[in-house]
């Protein structure tokens, strides 16, 4: 599969921009200009930045990303604003705590697969103490 070069992405950009304009999202059209504009401009910057990630970085950033991307949409909402909106209903309280613990091993088992070593650190760092 021959490599994206920088006319080719430069293209899909412009299709997609034209895209957004013309379905009436402007602002995103707009701004996926600019920043593509910017990106252009600044493109030197970019590669001499790029050049100075190390594997590990790299590696930290796939995680990250996925954790961000993947596993946190797969969370349920917090509903403490549904709560503050209905201040006699105390489930929707307990519930948005519920949901907050569920998260919290939800990270912890995901972290577990992306990052053993740092699952077994985990507990220092969630668990409440005492001193404060």
């Amino acid at each position: 599969m021959p490599a994206l070069t920088l006319p080719v992405v430069a293209r899909l950009v412009v299709l997609a921009a034209g895209t957004l304009a013309g379905s009436g999202m402007l602002a995103l059209a707009s701004g996926l200009a600019a920043a593509t504009s910017l990106l252009l401009l600044e493109k030197t910057r970019v590669h001499a930045f790029v050049k100075r990630i190390d594997d590990e970085s790299l590696r930290a950033s796939a995680r990250f990303a996925a954790m961000a991307c993947i596993v946190l949409p797969l969370l349920p909402p917090a509903l403490a604003h549904e709560s503050r909106s209905h201040p006699a209903n105390r489930v929707l309280g307990a519930a948005a705590v519920a949901a907050c613990t569920v998260m919290l091993l939800r990270v912890t088992l995901a972290c577990a697969v992306l990052n053993p070593a740092l699952a077994l650190q985990l507990p220092r760092f969630v668990w409440p103490s005492s001193s404060g």
